[in-house]
This record gives C-alpha cells, sequence and structure tokens, in this order.
C-alpha cells in the first residue's frame, strides 16, 4: 500500500499486503482501507485494513447465493457503503463493509470487459474531531462551534471522551441542555446541500429508538423537513441520507432528544459528484441508480 500526495510525488509505503490487489477504497469515516484482493484466480475477498496493516475483516461479496468475482472498489460516502464492479460483465453492485449486497444494477453501454479502478469523490465532512479528548469525561466545549466553513449553534455543546462508556467510535456532539434547538449554517451565510448525517444514541438502549426531525430552509424561501428513526441500540452510530430536497439551503434545525451527531455531510449545492478512473462507466452507475426499477 502506497500513500502518496495529490501530484503523485513524495510517495511512501504504508504497509505490504499478501497477495496483488485489483481495487481500493479509503473509508472516511473509520479511516480504514479496503482491498480487494486475489488470493485464488477465481476468487477476490476484500479486507478492512486499519492505516498500520492491520487486518480487521475479510469478506467475499454472494449476490443471490452466487459468489461475484468482484474488480474496481468505490466507498460512498452518503450511505457508507462499498461499490464494485463485477469482473467481465457489465454488474455493478452496491454492498455493505461487511460484503451483504445492497443493489446490483446493470449499466447500458458498459463494455463488460472494461475492468476498472473506481472512486468517488470525497468531501469534507464536519466530524468534530477537533474536539476529541482521551479521558472518561464529558466536555462542555460553548454555544456554537465551527468547522470547515459550517456553524453549529445551541446552549452546551458537548462530547464524551474516548473512554467514555458513551462514546461512539467517533467524536460525536450532543447538547447538554436537551430539549434545545440547535441551528447548522455555512458561516459565510452562503448556501449549502445536506447529504448526510450520522446519529447514535446519547443515553443507552430504547425501544424504540429515539426518531429526529430535521427541518431545512431553503434559499429564496419555503421550508423542508425529514425524521430519522434510531435503532435503538447503544451506541453505534447510524448513517441517515437526507431527500433531494434538502438542497440549496441557508440553515437546518432540529431540537435534540436522545441523540448525538457526527459526520455531516454538506457540499455547496450542486457540487457533489463521482470521479473515478473509468468516468463514463460510473457516471453510468450514477445515472442508472435513479432510473432502475425496484431491487427485489
Amino acid at each position: 500500500m502506497l500513500v502518496a500526495d495529490w501530484n503523485w510525488e513524495n510517495s511512501r509505503e504504508l504497509f505490504q499486503i499478501p497477495y496483488s490487489g485489483v481495487g481500493i477504497a479509503y473509508d472516511t469515516r473509520t479511516h480504514h482501507l479496503f482491498a480487494i484482493q486475489a488470493a485464488q484466480a477465481d476468487r477476490k475477498y476484500i479486507n478492512e485494513y486499519d492505516l498500520a496493516g492491520n487486518l480487521l475483516n475479510t469478506f467475499e461479496v454472494f449476490y443471490r447465493g452466487d459468489r461475484v468475482s468482484v474488480v474496481g472498489l468505490a466507498y460512498e460516502q452518503s450511505t457508507d457503503t462499498l461499490w464494485s464492479k463485477e469482473l467481465g460483465k457489465g454488474t455493478l453492485y452496491q454492498f455493505t463493509k461487511t460484503g451483504t449486497v445492497l443493489d446490483a444494477v446493470v449499466v447500458p453501454g458498459l463494455d463488460p470487459d472494461n475492468d476498472f479502478g473506481a472512486e468517488m469523490r470525497i468531501r469534507p465532512m464536519i466530524d468534530f474531531e477537533s474536539l476529541a479528548h482521551e479521558d472518561d469525561r464529558k466536555v462542555f466545549h460553548g454555544a456554537s462551534y465551527e468547522e470547515d466553513g459550517f456553524t453549529i449553534t445551541g446552549a452546551v455543546l458537548s462530547t464524551y471522551g474516548t473512554l467514555h462508556p458513551n462514546y461512539t467510535g467517533s467524536t460525536a456532539l450532543f447538547d447538554d441542555a436537551m430539549s434545545i434547538e440547535l441551528v447548522l449554517t455555512r458561516s459565510d451565510g452562503g448556501a449549502f446541500d445536506l447529504i448526510s448525517i450520522d446519529l447514535a444514541e446519547l443515553e443507552g438502549d430504547q425501544s424504540p429508538g429515539s426518531t429526529l426531525e430535521f427541518r431545512g430552509t431553503r434559499l429564496g424561501g419555503g421550508t423542508v423537513t425529514q425524521s430519522f428513526q434510531l435503532d435503538g441500540v447503544a451506541f453505534g452510530a447510524e448513517p441517515f441520507q437526507f431527500s433531494p430536497e434538502f438542497r440549496s439551503l441557508t440553515s437546518v434545525r432540529w431540537t435534540q432528544g436522545d441523540q448525538q451527531i457526527d459526520n455531516i455531510l454538506a457540499p455547496e449545492p450542486s457540487r457533489l459528484v463521482v470521479q473515478g478512473s473509468a468516468l463514463l462507466g460510473l457516471a453510468a452507475l450514477i445515472g442508472a441508480r435513479r432510473a432502475r426499477a425496484a431491487f427485489p
């Protein structure tokens, strides 16, 4: 595994892996690497590594009971999932980070033999890692917080330390005042799109899980709302996607209950795009996702 700057200069070796690789993806949430490796000619394993090279998990991709030989790998930031292409076929698969297939898309016009590497453009996430503290305490950070050009305002914005029992595995934000309205805006007053957010329980298990409603104010007037229900299992964060109506916003508000928030993806309007070494194939992927029939 090599790492380099954007110009492919100043490269250095991170660590070595067994077998040849036919795909790699970087998980912006966990800072882990996923690599497709050909341990056997007809079998492709996906291995998950931390940045020190420790193997964390290994899985294969199966679709309707059949093993899929996948090549090229891309991490989709907004859904916290992986995408890959089937070797020698024009089918793209979306699957969880443990290998459960969520979608299969046959892309019209995609050359079955055009096996390629893949990449989805990564946007900065508001991840609150600048607030991380390695202890078992609850720390207050004031009534407002700014990161990556965005401001969140509340009353008593707080985080749990990495050793606290309520820590989600990633530094998450909550307001210790409870039942207080929090507001997300761009610091320069500009518009933004709200793509996704991670939510986790604040205090413990719940049955049923709590529900959180988000209210967006749109540029030029009008409002949109969307609610998400957590699974109630503490304290693992769950990714949630906002509907396309949450575009060109000037602010988003929510009244916090028993929730922590993390990994807010909010690019400038119409700036979330897809890139890759086979641009036509990945552009077709997005079009096919929007036009496909329901997945059985």
